[in-house]
């Protein structure tokens, strides 16, 4: 439907299950202690990917060889972005915007802790 709603000239195609698994992406994500800004910066890098093969992909649909091809490329492509950006990633970018992580690792270090202080 995706294809056929986009072969149609529909700009704006909203999968059903997209939504959710990326949802459930970051959340497992965060649950192996990836920090929060990378995980839904890996969704978001996942989706925008997965956006344009989906509009790359509806216009070759019909020619099986080619969409074949052209789509084990595109997920080949998808895993290589996703791992130079987890091995080029720099943590101390990440690291403002995920508090929460902070304070888990590091505790609550504001000094007023009932140490009489």
């Amino acid at each position: 439907e995706a294809y056929e709603l986009t072969e149609g000239g529909m700009d704006n195609v909203y999968r059903d299950t997209l939504d959710s698994s990326l949802r459930l992406g970051v959340d497992a994500l965060r649950m192996l202690n990836v920090r929060a800004y990378h995980a839904h910066r890996s969704a978001r890098t996942f989706r925008r990917h997965d956006e344009e093969s989906v509009r790359d992909l509806a216009t070759m649909r019909h020619d099986h060889k080619t969409y074949i091809n052209t789509a084990r490329q595109r997920i080949q492509d998808l895993e290589e972005l996703l791992l130079s950006d987890l091995e080029g990633r720099d943590e101390m970018v990440d690291v403002g915007w995920d508090a929460e992580s902070l304070r888990k690792e590091f505790g609550n270090k504001t000094g007023d802790e009932g140490d009489g202080s």
